[in-house]
């Protein structure tokens, strides 16, 4: 996937949920309206295929609560890779707070529990990690009834000259009015 589809995908979904402009974090160039519409269309298919009768799009899939949604790898794979490129960017890690709910989001950071935008918000602000370089090692995606998705990520985190660092880090999206948000984000320093 280019990172142009994953930058439109976030632009959406910013845009869907929270209405805020994505100007933020969108790179610096001219997108037009069919290239949006194209991709509107390439999430959409991640949520439904008409043939496939166990899909569900997220505008009825308080209807029946056992659909799975049926692209769940593509769609936590995608995640990761946005998240943790605006994570990793110490000037873009607060555009992060779009992605969770403004009472719904839960973050727990080193064992600190943190709940609704405001808080994580402030969370992100106190971090003063830069330089920051990312191996992942293994992503482990499942779905979930409601058409979420749970992702489980283990890899090794660097900063500047300070040591490595193994970590876990797992990520519940879930569903609402048609996108997504991050309703559960756990993150751990894996210590020997």
């Amino acid at each position: 996937m280019s990172i142009l589809y994953c930058y439109c995908f976030l632009q959406l979904f910013f845009t869907t949920i929270y209405g805020l402009d994505t100007t933020t974090i969108i790179p610096d160039e001219d997108y037009s309206i069919e290239i949006i519409e194209e991709y509107t269309t390439a999430v959409n298919d991640f949520l439904i295929d008409e043939d496939d009768e166990t899909a569900t799009t997220t505008e009825n899939y308080e209807d029946d609560l056992r659909i799975l949604n049926k692209d769940f790898d593509k769609l936590g794979r995608i995640y990761v890779s946005q998240y943790y490129s605006l994570f990793d960017d110490p000037k873009k890690r607060l555009s992060l707070v779009a992605l969770y709910h403004p009472d719904d989001s839960f973050m727990t950071f080193e064992g600190e529990r943190y709940r609704g935008t405001k808080k994580i918000l402030e969370k992100f602000q106190k971090l003063k990690l830069k330089n920051l370089q990312r191996n992942i090692s293994s992503i482990d995606t499942q779905p979930l009834h409601d058409g979420g998705v749970v992702i489980k990520v283990i890899g090794k985190i660097h900063e500047n000259t300070k040591p490595d660092h193994l970590y876990t880090q797992t990520f519940i999206y879930k569903p609402q009015k048609g996108s997504f948000f991050l309703q559960h984000d756990i993150f751990r320093v894996i210590r020997p």
